[in-house]
């Protein structure tokens, strides 16, 4: 008896489904606590996934042979350009209004334009492309090694691009909001309030942010100390040295000659090495859902802070816009068939619990991060079957 075509990809969303609710589960039974999920976290990102990275980039990709890899790399990059233009686009034009939302976001002394922008660019395309795009895309090519593929190529440009200009926009933001805090302003982003009728007596400003011009917090991101901040950070993330090791293994050669069985100068004696590295790799995507799973069980009513309208909004534009836009970067840039599904199949999934993450660290933005985690993870299911069946209903990009 044959199964239903799309059985494979809905028993691995049951399954993440599942893991995370016995995280929420065993949260509410104070099995676990809100205190494990930094530990937890802490082991994903800064052992588990630079060691998946380092194998699966090192070992598992050929940049000189693999067709369509730099296309499909530069379709995730590209989506990601395109959002952040979407982002400070939507952004100026919800702060120029002269009532309503607009005067809301500028009289919210813990907002400021550079904040908005980053938040909404994360909302809309901080991608799960390891923890959920590998297991998905595994059960939609039949293959483990297929879907660590085009799930770790997909999430390259999130942490090569995305994330140095992220941090420099949060860093931005956090210094807007030290020196508005310094003034005493509650007024926008402007670090000072222009007088109505200059002093033709007073003495010259000393510098641009004391000046009687309002500031806008752009104006911070020309200044180096931010970027320096912000590069600093990214210097230190163990994902980024995981990339490095494993851009070196790869494009040396000695991850496709020395290290893939099935090359004829294999060593298996350095077997060891890359079995290692798989085996803490695999534990990945168990191990942050649990862990997503405690978060949303601890925030409880928080999840669903923001109004029903903000989050439709944001669903719609992450579940529906952003995987049609990929589908016009594919066609645009000539994917194949199997990249072109796994690229559409990617942008449908909901943005990473490390999307929170960012937000609470520089304090703005996790109602809507929240919102955007928990809703997107439980529509999962039914936005990655049905944009399967979509595709394969119009012939595009079968597979």
């Amino acid at each position: 008896m044959s199964s239903w075509k799309y059985t494979p990809v809905v028993n691995v969303c049951l399954q993440i489904l599942l893991t995370v609710g016995l995280g929420a589960v065993l949260g509410r039974c104070k099995v676990v606590t809100m205190g494990h999920v930094p530990i937890l976290t802490t082991f994903v990102f800064r052992v588990a996934l630079p060691c998946l990275v380092v194998k699966g980039v090192g070992v598992g990709v050929d940049f000189y042979s693999d067709a369509f890899i730099w296309e499909y790399i530069g379709a995730f990059l590209l989506l990601r350009a395109v959002s952040l233009i979407v982002a400070v686009s939507l952004v100026a034009a919800q702060r120029s209004g002269v009532h309503g939302i607009g005067a809301a976001a500028r009289a919210d002394a813990t907002r400021s334009t550079v904040g908005d922008v980053a938040v909404v660019w994360l909302n809309f395309t901080w991608i799960s492309t390891v923890i959920l795009g590998i297991p998905i895309l595994t059960a939609v090519f039949g293959s483990p090694r297929l879907g660590q593929f085009y799930g770790l190529l997909a999430g390259l440009s999130s942490f090569i691009f995305q994330l140095p200009f992220m941090l420099g926009l949060f860093e931005c933001h956090s210094l807007a909001m030290e020196l508005k805090e310094a003034s005493g302003l509650v007024d926008d982003d402007s670090i000072v309030v222009t007088p109505e009728k200059p002093d033709a007596t007073a003495a010259p400003p000393e510098s641009s942010s004391t000046s009687g011009t309002a500031a806008s917090s752009w104006r911070l991101i020309l200044r180096r100390d931010v970027w320096g901040r912000a590069l600093n950070r990214v210097a230190r993330n163990p994902v980024i040295w995981g990339i490095a090791g494993g851009l070196l293994i790869s494009l040396s050669t000695l991850g496709e000659r020395y290290l893939r069985p099935s090359s004829y100068e294999y060593v298996s004696e350095l077997g060891f090495f890359v079995d290692t590295l798989g085996w803490f790799g695999d534990t990945v995507s168990p191990v942050s859902l649990f862990a997503m799973g405690i978060w949303m069980q601890h925030q409880g009513r928080n999840l669903f802070a923001v109004g029903a309208v903000e989050i439709s909004l944001y669903m719609l534009a992450k579940l529906f816009l952003t995987p049609l836009l990929m589908i016009g970067l594919a066609k645009m840039l000539d994917l194949d068939d199997r990249s072109g599904r796994a690229a559409v199949l990617i942008a449908t999934l909901p943005v990473s619990l490390a999307s929170f993450t960012l937000g609470d660290q520089y304090g703005t933005g996790q109602a809507s991060l929240a919102a955007n985690v928990a809703v997107g993870t439980m529509l999962m299911l039914p936005t990655v079957v049905a944009w399967a069946a979509a595709m394969d209903d119009a012939n595009l990009y079968p597979v």
